[in-house]
């Protein structure tokens, strides 16, 4: 098994090596999480290789599959995620290997061993200076709960930082597993009771430049589609966390709240309350529905693309009731397609465009974030903005299916 190992300088073993540990008051010296803890690291050095890890076998509890743990932030609550374990002969790398595609995340793990029930995972320094703190409690936490459910001869576990034990604990304290009450069948069935409205156009695209009707339509199909700032040769190298946003911005949310205005209120949607709680920390009453949003994905991008779910942007993706919670910040920003253009080829419509982004800030340019003065909009979109062609297929019911879009040659 190979993998990506990170080498931390001599500076980092003798920093991690004087981490000092709490006294008690009784003479015994306490364990640390990673959320308690704070190290300064004055160099760092990252010697990427293709090196093989020595490893244990893993005796797994339930032989051909891993169930990762994943923590949310903010909450103590767990969620389950079995997945197949490829190696016929697994080892406790695979576990952590496992948590790593699950987290989209690195672990420079350095080596691993087992001395009886005591599993010891030595880590590069260097990590904690990849994410914040609390990220790193998220992330030795769900390895640390995923080897004690999944190998059944551990007992405990020691994180060491480049070979030396202290910077977590000499004792990593693991969270007991609280998982999120199992009702997902139920979950199923309500999600599938409420039926997909479409997708959401928002309020009319300004006209900074003057177009016909269709000009207008295709304005606002592509101000859902929002990918104004690279060329896309088909709909199967988009970018999946831009597509994913436009697909929740172009989805109707539901709300669990009587009060909700708009026809958002499903009062079936009270039983996702609780655990979208228990998951996210907050209370929460508006949800975007997972089904809805691949739906929506679909009538974008075409019937043969396929989302990946995840956390984006601040939308949390709570995979066990099938739902996206909102970011609970201000507005975001919008943008204008400026149709210069159209060609109607039957079966598909060819765009010329430049694209303006508008904000609460105001104007600006999304390829190259520069400002632009409102009263200059309409001659920075028709002389400095670098124009696109777009291809849209046409569908039956006369909207648009994106195609690709590529920049005009100068």
């Amino acid at each position: 098994m190979y993998r990506k190992i990170w080498m931390a300088g001599l500076a980092l073993c003798l920093l991690a090596g004087c981490a000092p540990r709490e006294d008690s008051g009784d003479g015994t010296q306490s364990s640390a999480t990673a959320a308690e803890m704070s190290v300064e690291y004055s160099e760092t050095t990252s010697l990427p290789a293709d090196l093989p890890v020595e490893s244990p076998d893993a005796l797994l509890r339930t032989p051909g599959e891993i169930t990762v743990y994943s923590i949310r932030r903010d909450s103590e609550v767990f969620e389950a995620h079995p997945v197949p374990v490829e190696n016929p002969n697994p080892t406790l790398m695979d576990i952590v290997e496992a948590v790593e595609a699950r987290l989209d995340v690195d672990i420079p793990v350095l080596g691993i061993s087992q001395q009886k029930g005591m599993v010891v995972v030595d880590i590069a320094g260097g990590f904690t200076d990849q994410y914040d703190k609390a990220r790193v409690h998220e992330i030795l936490t769900a390895l640390a709960v995923t080897l004690r459910e999944n190998h059944g001869t551990f007992e405990w576990i020691q994180y060491q930082s480049d070979g030396v034990a202290g910077l977590y604990g000499e004792e990593y304290l693991i969270s007991p597993l609280k998982l999120i009450e199992d009702g997902s069948g139920a979950y199923d069935a309500i999600r599938a009771s409420i039926p997909y409205e479409g997708l959401q156009y928002r309020a009319a695209v300004e006209a900074i430049v003057e177009t016909d009707e269709t000009g207008e339509k295709l304005a606002a199909f592509l101000a859902l589609v929002g990918i104004a700032d690279r060329e896309v040769a088909s709909a199967g190298d988009l970018d999946n966390t831009r597509a994913l946003l436009s697909a929740l911005f172009a989805t109707k949310h539901y709300s669990s709240d009587a009060m909700s205005a708009d026809g958002n209120y499903v009062p079936a949607l009270k039983a996702f309350e609780a655990p979208a709680a228990e998951l996210t920390g907050i209370p929460e009453d508006w949800f975007w529905l997972r089904e809805h949003v691949e739906q929506s994905a679909r009538l974008l991008f075409g019937e043969a693309f396929t989302l990946i779910h995840g956390d984006v942007n601040k939308f949390r993706y709570l995979e066990t009731i099938g739902v996206y919670t909102p970011p609970h910040m201000g507005a975001g920003a919008d943008i204008i397609p400026v149709i210069f253009g159209y060609e109607d080829r039957g079966g598909a419509c060819i765009v010329e465009v430049a694209y303006i982004g508008a904000s609460m800030a105001g104007y600006y340019d999304p390829a190259t974030g520069d400002s632009i003065v409102p009263e200059k909009v309409k001659d920075y979109a028709e002389n400095t903005a670098r124009r696109m062609t777009v291809t849209l297929n046409k569908t039956d019911n006369g909207g648009f299916v994106f195609v690709s879009q590529h920049y005009i040659q100068e």
